[in-house]
């Protein structure tokens, strides 16, 4: 690609965790399968990545938050808050959420839960 050329807008925008609690419980598996996951589906360069240090839910990490593919009404920012991931997890969160456009239901944090406290 030309550095003069604009890159196409991406359709979504994933955060990574790669806090401590995130990275030592996920021992980094769940990063390298979005990356994988992503390739595999064609969606690289529709799905951007950024990792930041903590998303403040380490007792439920892995953690990650999908913005901009399928809202999630009542959570933080409509984000779709995915927690206790594996490369499973993952991979189900790629092909429904970012490939279909369905959240993932039954992996979204349940900002309603008294456990969860950001």
């Amino acid at each position: 690609m030309d550095p003069a050329t604009p890159r196409a807008p991406f359709d979504a925008h994933v955060i990574v965790c790669q806090g401590t609690s995130c990275t030592e419980k996920g021992q980094g598996l769940p990063a390298r399968e979005l990356r994988t996951a992503l390739f595999d589906s064609g969606l690289q360069h529709r799905v951007r990545v950024s990792r930041v240090t903590c998303l403040n839910l380490c007792s439920l990490s892995p953690n990650a938050v999908v913005y901009g593919a399928a809202p999630v009404p009542g959570a933080p920012g409509g984000g779709a808050w995915y927690c206790g991931l594996t490369p499973s997890k993952v991979r189900r969160v790629v092909e429904e959420h970012l490939r279909d456009g369905r959240p993932v239901t039954d992996l979204l944090v349940r900002w309603d839960d008294p456990s969860v406290s950001p």
